[in-house]
Order: structure tokens, then C-alpha cells, then sequence
């Protein structure tokens, strides 16, 4: 019989991490400081040792910024965009979040129901990771 994982504790934020989010027609890229690229490697380590059926994951964004900073002090995580993404992307309004990029572990057969979309590029509508 197959023994299921306990619940793993998250990562600790790492004081002092900096990352900045570029996305372009190109693709999106990550640039980070040591301590920013440890933080990634932490949480990536923690989604790879749950059960994939947990569907573990992490929002880069939310779980490396700092939520306790000062008012005015600029974000420890921020995000760029060339002008064409900007345009497709949009600013959020109010009451949305921004541009995500997220990590999930999923199962063998979310894996091949996204693989089955290959040649269209789509993602299912229904899919919400």
C-alpha cells in the first residue's frame, strides 16, 4: 500500500530576496538576487516533495514579497513588461491582482489533459491553476 506524505510546512520567507518578473513577447524571464533564487529553490523543493494530488503551490509574487514593508518603500518584487505585453496584459484594476506566475505540482492525469492541448495552445477554459 502506498504511504501518503504528511503535510508539509512552507518555506520561511527570506528577508532581503529581490526579484524582478520581465515578461515579453519573448517569454518571462526571472532575475534575482542569491537570496530571491534560494526562496525559488525552497519553494519549488517543498511543491516537488508533496503529494501531487495536494496540488501544492506557489504564487511568486505573493509568497516572495515582502508584506511588511513600509508605505512608499518600493516592492521587493516588481514586475516589467515591453510595450506589447503591457498593452495585452492591461493594468489590473483595483480590486485585481497582477500579472501571476505560479508553480503547481499536479497529477499524471492533469498532465495529460494539458498535453492533449498542445497543438492549439490553449489552455482549457476550465483550468484553474
Amino acid at each position: 500500500m502506498k504511504r501518503r506524505k504528511q503535510k508539509l510546512s512552507q518555506p520561511d520567507r527570506q528577508r532581503g530576496a529581490e526579484l524582478c518578473i520581465a515578461v515579453t513577447k519573448g517569454g518571462v524571464s526571472l532575475f534575482g538576487n542569491p537570496k530571491a533564487l534560494r526562496s525559488l529553490a525552497e519553494w519549488l523543493s517543498w511543491i516537488a516533495d508533496a503529494d501531487t494530488s495536494e496540488r501544492y503551490h506557489f504564487h511568486v509574487p505573493w509568497h516572495l514579497e515582502n508584506h511588511f514593508r513600509k508605505p512608499g518603500t518600493p516592492n521587493n518584487i516588481w514586475l516589467l513588461f515591453d510595450r506589447r505585453m503591457l498593452r495585452a496584459v492591461g493594468k489590473p484594476k483595483k480590486d485585481e491582482g497582477d500579472f501571476e506566475v505560479t508553480f503547481m505540482a499536479v497529477t499524471k492525469a492533469d498532465l495529460a489533459r494539458l498535453r492533449k492541448r498542445q497543438a492549439s495552445r490553449l489552455v482549457p477554459e476550465d483550468w484553474n491553476a
